[in-house]
């Protein structure tokens, strides 16, 4: 599960750079962090792990999930002021 939530952090980090629009960027956050993204689809398997393996689990996925919002906040900044 931990490789799978770095795979889903390089993969959402590279969208994240690639969105050029607002529109675009939030499409992608949805993508990732909506209610039914892949990113709760992958959180939801912690259930499937070995008990002495759920801090380190949980540990991660609160890390990515607090990179993941600050990528995208970032981004929108980014975006904002360049459309300035």
């Amino acid at each position: 599960m931990i490789e799978a939530l770095k795979k889903l952090e390089q993969e959402a980090q590279a969208e994240i750079t690639q969105a050029a629009d607002p529109a675009t960027l939030e499409s992608v956050k949805v993508k990732f962090l909506g209610r039914k993204g892949l990113f709760a689809s992958l959180s939801a398997r912690i259930s499937e792990i070995p008990s002495d393996q759920k801090r380190l689990a949980g540990q991660e996925i609160n890390r990515v999930k607090t990179v993941l919002e600050t990528l995208f906040a970032d981004r929108e900044r980014a975006l904002t002021f360049e459309g300035q």
